[in-house]
C-alpha cells in the first residue's frame, strides 16, 4: 500500500493513504509495528496506543481538510474484506459533498440482497448482562476493586461471596485446603438465589461476582462470562490486610497475626493458589501490584471487548 508515515509510535504509525487518494481525501490507516493479523491479536499496550494515534489522527484530518464525519474500522478475514494479513484501522474522512454521504458501513452491508441465507442458523444475541467474576488471594483486592467497578461501570451491581452464610460447607478449612479444595463441597445456593434475582432486574450491564471460585465451582459456573484472577504477590496482600484490620485490632493483636501467618497459616493464606488451576482456569490474569484504578482499567478493557461482540450481533 502506497502511503506516507504521519506519525509513529513505540507501538504503531499513522500513514496516510494514496491508494484512494482521487476518490477519499485524508484516508489514513493506524498500522502495528510488530506483525498482528487482526485487531484481536493486540496488546493491551497496542490498543491504548491505537486510540492514541487515532486521536492525532483526526487532529491532524481536522486542521488539514476539514472533513464533515469519519468512518473508522477494521476488516477482519477475508469474507469481511481483510485483503492484507497485517491488521490495519482505516480511517476515513467523510464529506457533506460526495455522492454517498449519509451512507454508512452498514449501508452496504445491510441491503436485503446481502441476507445471511441460514437465518435458521443464527444464534441469538445476548441480552442479559455481563457476569464476571473476581478471585484473588486473602488480601488481593478483589472487594477494593470489585467497590471500585461497581462505580465506574454504568448499571453495575455486586455480589460477595462472604456477605452470606451457607448451609454446607467444609468445617475445617485447613483440612479442606489439604485435601485438595473440593470446591462443590459448598452449597451455594444462597449466592445463586441472590444472582437470579439481579439477573430478573433487566436493568443491569453488569453483575460483579466478588468471588474466590472462578469456573470451579458447578453451581455457579454457567453463569459466567469472564473470570479474572488477581494475581497478588503475598507481601503485598498481607500489607493490605493489615491496614484493612488495624481499625480493629491493637498492636498486639497485629504481632500475634503476624506470627500465626509465618508458622502456620502461609499455605493457607494462598487458597486459590492450593486448588486445582483456580489460577490458570481463570479466562484473564492481572498483576496486582498495580493499583486498584489501573487493576480496573485493565477489567473494563477486556468487558469493552465483550461489549463490542454483543453490539454487533445486536445491530
Amino acid at each position: 500500500m502506497e502511503s506516507e508515515i504521519l506519525f509513529e509510535s513505540k507501538y504503531n504509525k499513522c500513514c496516510l493513504s494514496f491508494q484512494f487518494r482521487k476518490v477519499i481525501i485524508g484516508a489514513c490507516v493506524i498500522i502495528p509495528n510488530e506483525y498482528k493479523e487482526t485487531p484481536f491479536d493486540l496488546t493491551y499496550d497496542e490498543w491504548i496506543d491505537t486510540q492514541l494515534m487515532i486521536e492525532k489522527a483526526k487532529s491532524y484530518l481536522d486542521e488539514k481538510y476539514n472533513p464533515d464525519g469519519y468512518n473508522i474500522g477494521w476488516n477482519i478475514g477475508k469474507i469481511a474484506g481483510q485483503e492484507c494479513k497485517h491488521v490495519h484501522l482505516h480511517i476515513i474522512p467523510r464529506y457533506k459533498d460526495e455522492p454517498y454521504a449519509g451512507k454508512g458501513i452498514r449501508h452496504w452491508i445491510k441491503k436485503s440482497n446481502n441476507k445471511y441465507l441460514h437465518e435458521n442458523e443464527i444464534s441469538k444475541s445476548i441480552t442479559r448482562p455481563i457476569i464476571f467474576s473476581l478471585a484473588a488471594i486473602s488480601g488481593g483486592g478483589k472487594t477494593a476493586i470489585t467497590n471500585y467497578l461497581c462505580n465506574e461501570l454504568d448499571n453495575a451491581e455486586a455480589i460477595y461471596f462472604d456477605d452470606y452464610e451457607y448451609d454446607k460447607q467444609p468445617e475445617n478449612i485447613r483440612k479442606w485446603v489439604d485435601e485438595g479444595c473440593n470446591m462443590n463441597e459448598w452449597d451455594l445456593t444462597k449466592f445463586e438465589d441472590v444472582l437470579n434475582k439481579k439477573l430478573e432486574n433487566g436493568k443491569l450491564n453488569y453483575i460483579i461476582l466478588d468471588y474466590p471460585f472462578a469456573y470451579q465451582h458447578n453451581q455457579i459456573a454457567k453463569y459466567i462470562d469472564l473470570a479474572f484472577f488477581i494475581d497478588t504477590p503475598l507481601d503485598i496482600a498481607l500489607t493490605r490486610r493489615i491496614i484493612r484490620d488495624s481499625d480493629k485490632q491493637n498492636k498486639a493483636d497485629i504481632i500475634n497475626g503476624l506470627k500465626q501467618y509465618v508458622n502456620i497459616s502461609r499455605e493457607y493464606f494462598k487458597i486459590p493458589e492450593k486448588t486445582r488451576n483456580m489460577k490458570t482456569d481463570s479466562d484473564i490474569i492481572i498483576d496486582g501490584s498495580f493499583s486498584i484504578k489501573k487493576i480496573a482499567e485493565k477489567i473494563i478493557f477486556n468487558l469493552n471487548k465483550i461489549d463490542n461482540v454483543i453490539n454487533i450481533n445486536q445491530c
